[in-house]
């Protein structure tokens, strides 16, 4: 997909001559934008671009100008504007005296209304009046005194004006706060977009309040056009939700790639990985219960083995294990033995593993501790309750091997030092970590003072990416060229093009050469990345070589 400085998606273009070039695209964040760029050939041209930026820079600190972005740098210089949504305006007494003042005239502007004055959406680059011009009409406005104050500045005035601004931000914020209440409470019923240009689409729907996210996809309809938007048309949305909309290009202008089947697939890393292998991105993991094993992809945003565009988001729906019944541990610290074994029955869990301890604080049968916390949402079919009760150890403990469920394997081996514990591990989502069974059963006799335990590990969530990048402004460098013109080729007029990751740039033009030359220099530049320059001869390919200091 063709871009823009590397973030502005390029819609349509169209060349304006003299080295400037019109096109149509969107921003990053759905911004419909018209931006023009320039290609310079001498310094005084980037000079006088430079006198045309700190203008437009100025207009638009003064809110007179819909600017989203204004670049000037080596071998890039553009302008991206806002599209104009209004019908053409008379420029303002302000604005007509900026333009004049900097030898620009109102002829060449692109003037509109906008929130009840003019506002500037254009202007043509043309050469500023003579210098001597320029300072005379600044010199002409005759400047007040520092200190001076107007004839009508009276203590009486201030008073009344500073009560009349107090009333006034009251009655503002009043209104603030019945329209946000208001606008709380709007849902907008999202319109049928489809066949219409995504700029105009864009704008409308921000003016309705929402965000908007654009993607390209290859389609035989109108280029640019929106051929798919989701919520789909007439599903009501909130104002501030994002809109997603794609439109279309020709097959050949975008990078298509096919997705991968993840239905029927566990989720795990190998997910991410696949994805990553078909240029797709992981979107939104969503998971619900289902009558299959936890873990397993039910569904999936985008079809298996459709052809989309390269770097998209594909969302899963995952299984979270059939849903079991439910219930809250009671609180059973400080409870007789009988009575927690009562709340224990009452909520619907198995019967607890016992542990005694010896302990002259609390009556015998008083519940000291209890594995699982008061109050944890459990499934009654899977949880292992484990509970510390004062008194003697049983002579289950003596008599055959103890119980090591609910324990973990640490808190296991201290349990039974002289036995031998055998580990079978398993991951599963749907029971506790830990010990989860043990052979042989408690009270038994193990054979050779070996007791197996399976140990459950549950399997660790997906983390949710939060990568981030630094930009780094890149460091100025000098690249060296050498082009040696081989002998018998007649005078011809050699031009030559630095070739970036940002685009191409010309170095050289109209010089002529002839065969036995060589063409050498170097080129200043602060974009990153291998360079290629090209020798053009009388506009044909003559030859090529890349740098990358």
């Amino acid at each position: 997909m063709a871009v823009i400085d590397s973030k502005y998606e390029i819609l349509s273009q169209e060349s304006l001559g003299d080295g400037q070039t019109l096109f149509d695209a969107v921003a990053p964040d759905g911004t419909a934008l018209r931006v023009i760029w320039f290609e310079f050939t001498t310094p005084q041209q980037e000079m006088q671009f430079e006198t045309y930026r700190q203008l437009l820079r100025r207009l638009e600190k003064q809110d007179l100008a819909a600017i989203f972005d204004i670049v000037s740098r080596p071998g890039g210089h553009y302008v991206a504007w806002y599209v104009p949504t209004n019908g053409k305006a008379k420029a303002s007494e302000e604005l007509e005296t900026l333009l004049t003042k900097h030898g620009y005239s109102v002829q060449n502007a692109d003037i509109r209304g906008d929130r009840g004055k003019a506002v500037l959406y254009g202007l043509t680059f043309t050469k500023p009046l003579p210098e001597s011009k320029v300072q005379e009409a600044e010199v002409a406005e005759p400047l007040p005194p520092r200190n001076a104050l107007p004839g009508w500045f009276s203590a009486r005035w201030l008073a009344a004006w500073t009560l009349g601004a107090v009333l006034t931000v009251m009655g503002l914020g009043l209104w603030t706060l019945g329209f946000l209440r208001q606008a709380n409470d709007t849902v907008i019923a999202i319109p049928d977009l489809r066949g219409q240009n995504v700029n105009k689409v864009s704008q409308r729907l921000h003016d309705l309040g929402f965000a908007v996210s654009v993607e390209a996809t290859a389609s035989s309809e109108t280029p640019g056009s929106v051929v798919i938007s989701n919520p789909a048309p007439g599903e009501m949305l909130r104002p501030g939700r994002t809109v997603q909309l794609s439109y279309a290009l020709p097959a050949g202008q975008v990078a298509l790639t096919t997705v991968p089947q993840l239905r029927g697939e566990t989720m795990s890393n190998a997910i991410q990985t696949l994805l990553e292998t078909a240029q797709l991105r992981l979107g939104n993991v969503a998971y619900i219960h289902a009558n299959v094993p936890a873990g397993v992809i039910l569904s999936q945003t985008h079809a298996a083995n459709s052809q989309i565009s390269e770097n998209t988001e594909v969302g899963v729906l995952v299984s979270s294990g059939p849903k079991g019944e439910q219930t809250f541990v009671p609180n059973l610290v400080g409870l007789q033995l009988e009575n927690a074994q009562y709340f224990i029955n009452l909520a619907g869990l198995s019967v607890p593993t016992i542990e005694r301890v010896a302990t002259s604080r609390f009556p015998v049968d008083t519940v000291l501790q209890q594995s699982v916390a008061a109050n944890t949402l459990v499934s009654q079919k899977d949880a292992v309750l484990r509970l510390t009760v004062a008194g003697e150890d049983n002579a289950l403990a003596n008599d055959g091997v103890p119980s090591l469920v609910g324990l973990s394997l640490e808190d296991a081996e201290r349990l039974a030092p002289n036995y031998e514990l055998t580990v079978e591990d398993i991951s599963t989502p749907n029971l506790p970590r830990g010990i989860v069974d043990q052979n042989p059963q408690p009270g038994t006799t193990a054979e050779a003072n070996t007791i197996t335990v399976t140990l459950n590990t549950p399997p660790e969530p997906i983390p949710v990416p939060n990568a981030f990048a630094e930009v780094r402004e890149p460091s100025r460098r000098e690249v060296s060229y050498s082009f040696y013109i081989e002998a018998g080729v007649s005078q011809q007029e050699a031009r030559i093009i630095a070739k970036t990751i940002q685009g191409d740039v010309l170095i050289l033009n109209g010089r002529n050469v002839s065969g036995g030359q060589s063409l050498a220099g170097s080129w200043e530049t602060n974009i990153p990345g291998p360079i290629t320059f090209t020798l053009l001869l009388n506009g044909n390919l003559y030859a090529e070589q890349q740098r990358n200091p």
